[in-house]
C-alpha cells in the first residue's frame, strides 16, 4: 500500500474541518437573499459572497441547493462556481476521478437550470478547472 504524503493528510484533515463549519453556516448563507454568489474556499479558485468547500457544488451534495433558490425566488441573479480537480469531493464523497467529479457537475448544471426556471432566477455557473487537489486526482 501506498502511503499518502503528509501534506495530502493535513489537507483532508483541513477539508473536513472546512466542511463541518461549512455545514454549520449553510442556514445562515442559504436562507439570506443577499447572498447572490457562491465560491470556493480552495484559493486557486473564484470567490463569492460565500466559499464553503466545493463552492456551489457544496450546496448539491449537501442538500440545500432547493432551498437557495427558493430563498431567491423571482430576484435571484448571480453566480455559483464550482470545479474541477475539488478537495471536497475527492475528500469527503470519494470522487477521485475526473470522469466523476464531471459527472457531478453535469448533474449540478441540470438542477441549476431547472431551479432557475422553476423560481425565476438567473443563476450563472462558472466551471474552473485547476482545483488544488489535481496533483492526487485519478486520470
Amino acid at each position: 500500500m501506498t502511503e499518502l504524503p503528509r501534506f495530502y493528510e493535513q489537507f483532508a484533515a483541513h477539508i473536513e474541518l472546512e466542511t463541518q463549519k461549512a455545514r454549520m453556516e449553510a442556514p445562515i448563507f442559504v436562507n439570506n437573499p443577499d447572498v447572490l454568489t457562491v465560491g470556493c474556499d480552495d484559493s486557486l479558485t473564484q470567490k463569492g459572497v460565500w466559499n464553503p468547500p466545493g463552492g456551489g457544488l457544496f450546496l448539491l451534495m449537501e442538500n440545500w441547493l432547493f432551498d437557495f433558490f427558493k430563498v431567491r425566488r423571482g430576484s435571484g441573479s448571480g453566480v455559483l462556481a464550482v470545479h474541477l480537480n475539488c478537495w471536497y469531493l475527492r475528500i469527503v464523497h470519494g470522487l477521485s476521478d475526473i470522469k466523476g467529479q464531471l459527472h457531478t457537475i453535469t448533474i449540478f448544471q441540470r438542477e441549476v437550470i431547472k431551479l432557475n426556471e422553476r423560481f425565476q432566477t438567473d443563476f450563472n455557473i462558472i466551471i474552473e478547472g485547476q482545483g488544488s487537489a489535481a496533483p492526487y486526482m485519478n486520470r
